[in-house]
């Protein structure tokens, strides 16, 4: 059996936390950030705060605190959850993932707008995405920026491997994806999260880093804000115009991006996606 300290185990291998302990910093960022949000009020300056405190900092904390009384398994694997880079080419399909992702997450969800008629409520929550009149600049920082790197690190940063040591990988990936979705509440939210949750957690397996998925997560919210706020008309106009040529395009794009994100684990390791930490 593999262990956690042999140069060949992948970097993603070595979790942050015990699996417990990982789902309790999860339930933990979850709830702070609905209260930060419930008490702070519906904006996007606030939304931003209760993602950088809630699902940023508190969660680095917790890992800061459980290396710091040494509970990370081999100093030179304490910090590899955040720190771990890729190769050009997973940041590259990632972006390209990103990309087309939005549409076809847009697709498989819209079936439950229409199953569950919250047409209104879907409304919403775009409204509270995109802000009344806010610039765009402003917009994709509080809305692409900060959520899709604050949201990775928890889940695919902190959750993902801490679970994956454990359970294996594919078990891992299913439940944080389900994780990831029960957090954005409304129905249809939540399948185009499981789908990009999805796609992010596989990123994050096959490169070994976080940062890969936060690429792909900000890509995937910035084209479906620029399209959302009506920046990108003339595309808008042809996905309307020919909807099932921009789904086939945005399921190809989709699988190239994610083959080129996962082609090659990190420098001088090897794949070894079946393992389990089995030693506590």
């Amino acid at each position: 059996m593999a262990s956690p300290s042999q140069n060949l185990t992948p970097r993603l291998y070595h979790a942050p936390l015990p699996p417990s302990t990982a789902l309790a910093t999860w339930a933990l960022a979850a709830g702070t950030f609905f209260l930060l949000g419930t008490t702070l009020g519906a904006s996007l300056l606030t939304n931003v705060l209760a993602q950088l405190l809630a699902l940023a900092l508190l969660p680095a904390s917790i890992v800061h605190l459980h290396v710091a009384r040494g509970g990370a398994r081999g100093a030179t694997h304490r910090h590899d959850w955040l720190s771990q880079l890729a190769k050009p080419i997973a940041f590259a399909g990632a972006a390209v993932a990103g990309t087309f992702l939005w549409y076809l997450s847009l697709r498989l969800a819209w079936p439950v707008v229409e199953a569950t008629g919250r047409h209104d409520e879907v409304r919403e929550a775009t409204r509270s995405v995109t802000g009344e009149g806010a610039p765009l600049a402003w917009i994709l920082v509080a809305s692409a920026l900060v959520p899709g790197t604050c949201e990775e690190l928890l889940h695919r940063g902190v959750l993902l491997p801490s679970l994956a040591a454990r359970v294996g990988r594919p078990l891992a990936l299913l439940a944080v994806t389900a994780l990831f979705a029960v957090m954005h509440i409304e129905p249809a939210r939540m399948v185009s999260a499981a789908v990009v949750g999805l796609a992010a957690g596989v990123v994050a397996l096959r490169t070994g880093s976080v940062w890969p998925a936060v690429v792909l997560h900000v890509v995937n919210n910035s084209w479906a804000l620029l399209l959302g706020t009506g920046h990108l008309e003339p595309v808008a106009r042809a996905i309307v115009a020919h909807p099932d040529l921009a789904l086939a395009c945005a399921a190809g794009g989709t699988a190239l991006g994610l083959a080129m994100a996962g082609r090659l684990t990190p420098a001088g390791e090897r794949d070894l996606s079946n393992v389990r930490d089995t030693t506590g």
